[in-house]
């Protein structure tokens, strides 16, 4: 039995390293995918103001975007979760605890993307700025003389004369600069692809992964006294005496094949299900179960109550990657300093959204979600009142971190939130993902038709009636919660 106990904690401290080791390669592919993505996207607004956007190109491809990208999201929250519930088995947490962490950190390397992908979008465009233009001495209010700052700011309406007079300030002087920031985004995604694709497990190693530790927690807890054993325990312990020795080499122990053959361990632990489910089982089936799933988790009144929140993330991303980034950034300083605004969005954003990932239960969920609301009204507020002046810099610089600053906040427990009221994980994940892209795609649209002053005030009602419909969600949630936990107790006395 000593030697069982020796032998789990052996084997379980060797897993939780290589479970963290490959969490963390796959922090970095999605670290290296997004700092490329985000190098380019920053920039869509600006150098793309002409003709409303240029409508007629970048709608069609931000269609094809949508489409080719839409697996991407709902399959990074699953891969949190599963990391999650692999290290959870492990270790003496609850599953919720370690699945917020690790959606914390998610979100911390998807902001720190923002951070390194806009700094080189900053020094290419930068760079290339001076070498055409070092006759220009002031550096902080880009071409002062050339500029209408009457129409920055919450007045900017994108009218296309007005544009067309500051057009300098929206697009790179030099053409060569964005074509070697792209080279380097393909790069990077190239790399990305080659991390995730040979060094991450799949979905069927997750499961064998915790079977096996199942395996080494039943074993490690096996009686002395074979009299009092179960039947299936003392099948399982010759199993395990055929396949290892426990005294010899632990590496060969914790091999993934070391502790039991995967057909026989099944079936010792009673998880054993048709051989051929996964094989004769069509694709329509599939399919359809799957749409049977999300229509039953989209069809409860707790998702119902979190869809203006979780659209109103969506909302909020696309008003500080336009019009952030159009109206206060480049109309004010110059496209060139997209990037280093971005990257400060990026470093609050990420820095929170660590933050919320560490500490974010000790705080609770109502009291996080009310502080950033309270940040985000401040940010409006403060957008609409916003004028160019002696500070304009600083003040950007200032914008720009509290808008990450609230964003690092509501981004994570949002997400964190679907997860945590939904029975099916994977159909959390796929309907919070459809509603962050509609809700872009809102804030996207939108920029084109109105003002900048009436895309705040809309943002505003989302914010606050999401924030009330939020509150009376998580009631239904708590109660819901307590009222299975009673009757858990009941049919156990």
């Amino acid at each position: 039995m000593r030697d069982a106990k020796v032998s789990y904690a052996l084997c379980a401290k060797k897993e939780l390293r290589e479970t963290l080791r490959s969490f963390a390669f796959y922090l970095i592919g999605v670290f290296l995918f997004l700092s490329a993505f985000v190098a380019i996207f920053n920039l869509q607004s600006s150098i793309n103001i002409e003709n409303g956007l240029a409508y007629y190109t970048l709608l069609p491809a931000g269609i094809l975007m949508t489409v080719l990208q839409s697996p991407q999201f709902p399959s990074l929250s699953l891969m949190n979760t599963l990391y999650a519930k692999q290290v959870a088995n492990l270790g003496k947490k609850s599953e919720d605890v370690y699945i917020i962490s690790f959606s914390g950190y998610f979100f911390t390397a998807f902001q720190a993307s923002q951070v390194f992908g806009n700094i080189l979008s900053y020094v290419i465009l930068y760079g290339f700025d001076q070498s055409e233009n070092a006759n220009y001495s002031n550096m902080s209010l880009g071409n002062i003389s050339e500029v209408d700052y009457s129409i920055c700011g919450s007045a900017d309406c994108q009218n296309e004369t007005i544009v067309s007079e500051n057009i300098l300030n929206y697009k790179p002087v030099n053409k060569i600069s964005l074509y070697v920031l792209i080279s380097i985004a393909l790069l990077l995604e190239l790399t990305a692809t080659l991390v995730h694709a040979f060094l991450l497990p799949n979905e069927d190693d997750f499961k064998n992964k915790s079977l096996q530790i199942s395996q080494w927690k039943i074993k490690e807890t096996s009686p002395i006294d074979g009299s009092h054993e179960d039947e299936n325990v003392i099948m399982g312990e010759k199993i395990m005496e055929k396949k290892d020795d426990i005294n010899g080499d632990m590496d060969k122990i914790c091999e993934t094949k070391s502790c039991i053959d995967h057909e026989e361990e099944t079936a010792f632990l009673g998880l054993t299900e048709k051989k051929t489910e996964s094989t004769t089982t069509g694709i329509c089936d599939v399919a359809v179960n799957t749409a049977q799933s999300l229509i039953k988790h989209v069809a409860d009144k707790t998702f119902l109550l979190l869809i203006p929140i979780t659209l109103y993330n969506g909302l909020s991303m696309a008003f500080v990657f336009s019009e952030l980034t159009r109206a206060y950034t480049s109309c004010s300083l110059g496209v060139q300093w997209v990037g280093i605004c971005m990257a400060i969005y990026g470093l609050s954003d990420a820095v929170l959204s660590w933050m919320v990932g560490k500490y974010g239960r000790k705080f609770g969920r109502i009291q996080c979600y009310l502080f950033a609301l309270i940040i985000e009204c401040g940010n409006y507020i403060y957008c609409i009142f916003w004028t160019v002046g002696s500070h304009t810099l600083i003040s950007i610089f200032a914008l720009f971190f509290m808008f990450g600053f609230s964003d690092g906040i509501f981004q994570t427990i949002i997400n964190v939130t679907h997860l945590d009221f939904a029975e099916d994980k994977k159909s959390a994940s796929s309907a919070w993902n459809v509603l962050i892209v509609i809700g872009n795609a809102l804030g996207f649209i939108t920029s084109t038709v109105f003002c900048v002053k009436t895309r705040i005030y809309i943002n505003l009602g989302f914010l606050i009636v999401g924030f009330v419909l939020l509150v009376i969600s998580d009631i239904i949630h708590r109660n819901r919660k307590k009222m299975n936990s009673d009757e858990l107790e009941m049919q156990i006395k």
